[in-house]
C-alpha cells in the first residue's frame, strides 16, 4: 500500500507531507537588496496582471486562432475577407512552432470594446532579440468577431510601447512589412 502512495505523493511539493520527497526547485531569479525585484531580462517583459495588455502562452494563441477560424467557417456568419482567415491560420501554425521562451504572445483586451475581458481584440506574436534588446513584431491578428468596431491598433501599440519602455527594450515592427501584415505596419507607422 505504501509503495502505491509514493508515486502519488511525488507530485506534492510540501516535504512535510512526504518526507521522501526531495525538492529540486531552485530560485530562478536573483533578489536585489531583499526586494522582490528580479534581474531576469525576460521576466521584465511580463505585463502586469491588470490592464488591457495580457501575456498569453503559445497554447492561448493557437486556441484563439482556432476559435476564430471556426467562427468564420460557420454557416450563419457573414463572409470574411481572405486575409482574416490567412492571419488566423498563420497564428495557429506559428504558435505550434514558436514555443520557446524568446517568443511572446500578447492579447489586447480593450475596455471600450464589446469583446472586453472575454476575448482579445488583437493578438500578436513577438520575438525577443536579447543581443539588440529589441522586441520584434512577427505577426498581428485581429479578432474577426469584432471587425466592425472602431480600430484599437493605436492603443494596442501604445500599450506595447509602454511595456517596452518600462522594460528598457526597443519596440520594432519592421518585420510586418510583408503582404499579409502590411496594414498593421502602415497603421503603426503613419498614425503616430
Amino acid at each position: 500500500m505504501f509503495s502505491l502512495c509514493i508515486p502519488l505523493l511525488s507530485f506534492i511539493v510540501n516535504p512535510c507531507i512526504n518526507p521522501f520527497y526531495k525538492t529540486n526547485i531552485y530560485n530562478k531569479y536573483d533578489i536585489i537588496n531583499g526586494n522582490s525585484h528580479t534581474t531576469d531580462f525576460v521576466e521584465s517583459l511580463t505585463p502586469p496582471s491588470g490592464g488591457e495588455l495580457k501575456l498569453l502562452t503559445h497554447l492561448n494563441g493557437a486556441a484563439w486562432a482556432q476559435n476564430w477560424l471556426l467562427h468564420m467557417a460557420r454557416n450563419d456568419t457573414e463572409l470574411y475577407d481572405e486575409h482574416y482567415c490567412t492571419e488566423c491560420l498563420r497564428m495557429k501554425q506559428a504558435s505550434d512552432v514558436y514555443t520557446s521562451e524568446e517568443y511572446f504572445y500578447f492579447g489586447f483586451y480593450p475596455e471600450e470594446s464589446k469583446c472586453g475581458q472575454f476575448e482579445p481584440k488583437y493578438m500578436a506574436m513577438f520575438v525577443l532579440d536579447k543581443k539588440r534588446r529589441a522586441l520584434n513584431a512577427k505577426l498581428v491578428v485581429e479578432n474577426p468577431k469584432f471587425i466592425h468596431e472602431e480600430t484599437m491598433l493605436i492603443p494596442f501599440e501604445n500599450s506595447l510601447r509602454k511595456l517596452c519602455d518600462e522594460s528598457y527594450v526597443f519596440f520594432k515592427y519592421d518585420e510586418l512589412k510583408r503582404p499579409g501584415q502590411i496594414r498593421y505596419y502602415y497603421e503603426w507607422t503613419f498614425t503616430n
